[in-house]
């Protein structure tokens, strides 16, 4: 149909654009409803049939539609298909000849998907109870000891069980889902890592087509790990390690602890004597300014915030009022200079503002602190 050239072959299907000059696979593996096609041909409405040795299928563009033993279709054979000129579909089947008109064909019967339940959990190849009847069950606890583990499981209302179709897979260990026949309905597993894995068990619909992940048996394992690996257990070894840690941590404090104070002291010294130097020099201006500071120290402003920051506890400016306020201290205790002219030489414009944040930082007035 169109520009497109269809062939089939035991793994699958290949598609072939004339006019791009591409091809694409398509496979069980993303959504081929059969492992292999026998047998393919178009019919006069755009769709392509083809054949699985027990299947007969048509896609109309979009989706498969498929019909198996269930709907009285036996075994195919290969290369024996054929489309008449008035658009009869014809396969040839190991009993004779599967003719058709694809209009008289109920694409749209028997989708629903098998209800697909776990009839048994083994244990080393032994079954386990728990503690309800296995369709029931949703989650499976075991011991990490308990390394082989086997799920059974089994679609209910398939109309001929014995040509279903199965797939399954456990979540967190494998990828790729497993697909296997009705004689083939159980999955086993060996040496799983303690965790929490789910098992996914699918039933193919009668159309050949395969339900949703949610459409299906969904169990999830909790495989426990050995005591050593509890965290209870990680927790008293952590704890152990770390008062070891902390032992010599605060041994190694105290050996050095003059050092590294003097070196930290050392440093923050520095950058502080530089700004105490700049703001001495320019104490009784009462415009000394963040930005001359910034400028004289070779940083930014933002960096210079920062670092004062973090070393006083203190803004840039309430740092520069500080150091004014601290100077003012010494010029009461060491002068007869009175308040006014004390707020003045320390770079203050207004002695009320003075006296209020004096008392703010100190806890009493300039007289208070004189009189003391």
């Amino acid at each position: 149909p169109g520009n497109k050239i269809w062939a089939g072959h035991s793994k699958g299907l290949v598609i072939l654009d004339t006019r791009s000059k591409s091809y694409s696979r398509v496979t069980s593996q993303n959504g081929l409803p059969v492992k292999g096609v026998l047998s393919i041909t178009p019919d006069l409405e755009g769709g392509i049939w083809f054949t699985g040795k027990y299947n007969l299928c048509r896609f109309d563009g979009q989706r498969y539609h498929c019909f198996d033993a269930s709907s009285d279709i036996e075994s195919f054979l290969y290369m024996s298909s054929a489309l008449g000129q008035d658009g009869q579909v014809l396969f040839g089947g190991a009993n004779g000849l599967y003719a058709f008109y694809p209009g008289e064909i109920d694409l749209a019967g028997n989708t629903e998907p098998p209800r697909i339940v776990l009839t048994n959990f083994k244990v080393f190849n032994h079954p386990r109870k728990l503690g309800r009847a296995y369709e029931m069950v949703k989650k499976i606890t075991v011991e990490h000891r308990e390394n082989i583990l086997t799920f059974e499981f089994s679609g209910l209302h398939f109309l001929n069980p014995n040509r279903s179709k199965y797939k399954y897979k456990l979540e967190g260990f494998q990828k790729d889902w497993v697909e296997v026949g009705s004689d083939e309905r159980r999955a086993t597993y060996t040496n799983l890592s303690p965790g929490a894995y789910t098992f996914h068990a699918l039933a193919a619909k009668a159309d050949g087509s395969w339900p949703t992940p949610e459409e299906g048996l969904s169990i999830q394992l909790i495989i426990l790990p050995p005591w050593y690996s509890t965290w209870w257990a990680y927790l008293l070894c952590g704890g152990v390690i770390i008062g070891l840690l902390l032992g010599i941590r605060r041994h190694e404090l105290k050996r050095h602890h003059a050092r590294a104070e003097a070196l930290r002291l050392s440093e923050l010294d520095a950058f502080l004597q530089k700004v105490r130097i700049l703001v001495d020099e320019e104490l009784s201006n009462p415009h000394l300014d963040i930005d001359y500071l910034a400028r004289e120290l070779m940083v930014s402003r933002v960096q210079l915030y920062r670092k004062v920051k973090s070393m006083t506890g203190r803004p840039t400016s309430a740092f520069i009022r500080l150091l004014r306020l601290q100077k003012a201290q010494l010029l009461l205790t060491t002068t007869e200079l009175n308040i006014s002219e004390i707020a003045y030489k320390v770079g203050f414009t207004d002695p009320s503002y003075f006296t209020r944040v004096f008392r703010e930082e100190y806890g009493m007035t300039p007289s208070e602190w004189r009189r003391r």
